[in-house]
């Protein structure tokens, strides 16, 4: 499939050209002239809640990104639950393997002992 791409005619550019560059100095123009106050001129609802507003995600992909990064961070709680466990077990199996090797000693010291009686 070909892609159809419209020539714009060199008149139509110039023409769109020369309206942004009246536009750009009209806004300068006006910010010389007013100050601040020159931004009501050229932007509807400067006192709203644009700024809150701005992106263009919606609240549904908001909303769902949400979910996604909470439940990473349940599967983060999870992982770290599991490391947690498995932590504690390996402490659990070196505390017993040092009593052992202490009543191992303990039981050598014992029958050396015995064995010079």
């Amino acid at each position: 499939m070909m892609s159809y791409q419209v020539e714009i005619p060199k008149e139509q550019k110039v023409t769109r050209a020369r309206v942004a560059l009246e536009s750009a100095r009209e806004l300068r123009r006006s910010k010389r002239l007013m100050g601040v106050d020159a931004i009501y001129q050229f932007v509807k609802d400067v006192d709203g809640e644009w700024l809150e507003n701005w992106t263009d995600i919606s609240d549904a992909e908001i909303k769902a990104e949400r979910v996604k990064i909470s439940s990473i961070k349940i599967e983060l709680l999870v992982f770290e639950f599991m490391l947690y466990v498995a932590m504690l077990y390996a402490f659990y199996v070196l505390l017993l393997n040092q009593m052992d090797s202490v009543n191992f000693a303990k039981a050598k010291n014992r029958d050396s002992i015995t064995l010079l009686c």
